[in-house]
């Protein structure tokens, strides 16, 4: 086996992992659980004033609503600064040092692959099914931690 396509690999592995690391430490899951939670129910409220036809609460819970999404956005993005960067890297600085271009090439069911699609490729095959798992993983702790917060609820 060529030894460039282990290299390959190796490299998508790790960058997969230290994506997966980064994401996990920089967004601050259980906010973000929290946040879906209020907003879900201050889209409920949000509701319940438009039947009413109350404008000015209205006005107010998307104000709310609008900072919350904010947050929201803000720290769901925030890991995506530091993998991006990490992508290019590896894309544009480090490929290049470690497989001279020109230097590689493989076919695999008639697509032909350079050194940096090749990784692309194999980073997105494994990156995908492993962020579902984590996805499935995180949607099952949320209505967890949303289950016990009714259950507090309901004991108060």
């Amino acid at each position: 086996m060529d030894p460039a396509i282990i290299i390959l690999v190796a490299l998508a592995i790790v960058y997969v992992a230290l994506s997966t690391f980064l994401q996990r430490k920089l967004a601050n899951s259980k906010r973000l659980i929290e946040i879906d939670a209020i907003m879900k129910k201050k889209m409920a409220e949000l509701k319940e004033h438009a039947k009413n036809e109350e404008h000015e609460l209205m006005m107010a819970k998307n104000k709310e609503l609008a900072a919350l999404m904010k947050e929201s956005t803000t720290a769901r993005l925030k890991p995506t600064l530091v993998i991006l960067p990490v992508f290019f890297i590896l894309i544009y600085v480090v490929l290049p040092a470690l497989i001279p271009a020109n230097s590689f090439s493989i076919t695999i069911m008639s697509f032909k692959f350079t050194a940096e699609t090749f990784f692309v490729a194999v980073a997105f095959i494994i990156g995908f099914p492993s962020s579902m798992i984590i996805l499935a993983m995180d949607r099952k702790k949320a209505a967890k931690i949303n289950k016990d917060n009714i259950n507090l609820n309901n004991q108060v």
